[in-house]
């Protein structure tokens, strides 16, 4: 897969990232992402491609908004039935990290 990254270079890149987080609230390494949400937004619209916004919800945690991207890259919005087609099933790490991981 062209997009695809070894081991070693993923290390880096995760590394790099927790070395550049400003000290302070902000202190998410990733997300625990459903796969139930790729399934729904490949199932409706089969998008070409997905983007993930990062946001903050009332009691002030960090969210991944997920949706479908068309082949104009355009954010999928709705899905064919009108239904939103906007998903938020992430939870972030810490408090979901693998500990054990060598990217965390």
């Amino acid at each position: 897969m062209a997009n695809e990254i070894d081991l070693s270079t993923a290390v880096d890149y995760t590394t790099a990232w927790r070395n550049a987080l400003p000290q302070g609230d902000f202190n998410i390494k990733a997300w625990l992402i459903s796969s139930d949400i790729f399934t729904s937004i490949i199932s409706d619209s089969n998008p070409p491609n997905i983007r993930a916004y990062i946001g903050v919800d009332g009691d002030g945690e960090y969210k991944l908004v997920i949706v479908g991207v068309d082949d104009s890259g355009n954010d999928i919005l709705y899905s064919s039935s009108g239904d939103s087609a906007i998903y938020d099933f992430t939870q972030p790490c810490p408090n979901t990290c693998d500990t054990d991981s060598p990217l965390n």
